[in-house]
């Protein structure tokens, strides 16, 4: 799903209408590392959750999916907001340099 999202928001970029979705979908593929890294602890932690309020025989599997992919996003966009993006700037600003700045020189 995260990969569809990204994969939108480069196509539909320029399509007229497709602002918000293109905005959020563009807004997920910046936020995509915090998304690789959170996502096994999220459905960790979903996966504990449910089992406590003895939802794994109840409810459908397809459902445990859709609520680990919401968790997913709002844990994920919330820790690229208040970490990765502040500590990003943070250290450029002590003279990092980002992927895209480095130059490679060839022996």
């Amino acid at each position: 799903m995260p990969a569809a999202l990204m994969v939108a928001a480069a196509t539909l970029h320029d399509v007229p209408g497709a602002g918000k979705a293109a905005s959020f979908a563009t807004l997920l593929g910046d936020a995509s590392y915090s998304i690789y890294l959170l996502h096994p602890l999220v459905i960790r932690v979903v996966r504990i959750l449910w089992e406590k309020i003895g939802s794994t025989s109840t409810i459908s599997p397809w459902i445990f999916v859709g609520v680990i992919i919401v968790a997913t996003v709002v844990v994920s966009l919330a820790a690229y907001r208040w970490f990765e993006k502040p500590f990003t700037a943070w250290l450029q600003k002590r003279g990092g340099s980002t992927a895209s700045s480095l130059s490679y020189r060839s022996a």
